[in-house]
C-alpha cells in the first residue's frame, strides 16, 4: 500500500507457537474425522461440509496467535493479542519491563506499563525463561524503551 505507515512487528517466544500447533492438531484431528466420516458414505455432505468449515475456523484461530505481537509505529504501539488489537499513543506510555502475567506457572512477556498505571501484554511478545530468552528480553524492553523515547522526548537543540 503506497503511503501506509511503517510499523516494526516484535514477536517472539515459544507460547504462540505452542498454541497455534495445539490448536492445528486439533482442528485438523476434528475436520479429518468429519471428512473421512463424509466421504465413507456414513455421514454425507453435511459431515463434510462440517469438516471443512472446522479446518477454516483452525486456520483462523492459528492465524490469530501467529499474529500476537508490539507493533512499533511513529505516533503509537500496536499491542496485538490473540482476538484483540489496541493502539497506545507514546504518550500513555511509561515504559516496558519483562514479568510473569497472572495465572501463568512459568515464562515472561514484555509488559507495556502505561501512565494510568495499567500493564498491558501480548503473548506473542514472551521470550522463553531460558538465558537465551532472558537475554533476548532484556534486548526487548530496551528497543521498545529506545523507541519510547525518541517519539515522546523532546528534540535537543
Amino acid at each position: 500500500m503506497a503511503g501506509a505507515p511503517e510499523v516494526l512487528w516484535y514477536r517472539c517466544g515459544s507460547p504462540r507457537w505452542i498454541t497455534s500447533s495445539l490448536w492445528a492438531f486439533l482442528g485438523l484431528f476434528l475436520g479429518g474425522i468429519a471428512i473421512s466420516t463424509g466421504v465413507t458414505g456414513s455421514g454425507g455432505l453435511p459431515m463434510i461440509a462440517v469438516g471443512i468449515v472446522v479446518l477454516l475456523l483452525t486456520a483462523l484461530i492459528m492465524r490469530q496467535f501467529l499474529r500476537c505481537g508490539l507493533g512499533v509505529a511513529a505516533d503509537h504501539l500496536i499491542l496485538r493479542q490473540e482476538f484483540r488489537s489496541r493502539e497506545i499513543p507514546w504518550a500513555d506510555i511509561a515504559g516496558f519491563e519483562r514479568a510473569r502475567p497472572p495465572g501463568w506457572r512459568s515464562g515472561t512477556v514484555i509488559v507495556v506499563v502505561c501512565r494510568d498505571k495499567r500493564r498491558l501484554y501480548s503473548s506473542g511478545c514472551s521470550p522463553d525463561g531460558s538465558g537465551n530468552g532472558n537475554t533476548r528480553a532484556a534486548q526487548l524492553v530496551r528497543d521498545l524503551d529506545a523507541a519510547r523515547r525518541a517519539r515522546t522526548l523532546p528534540a535537543h537543540p
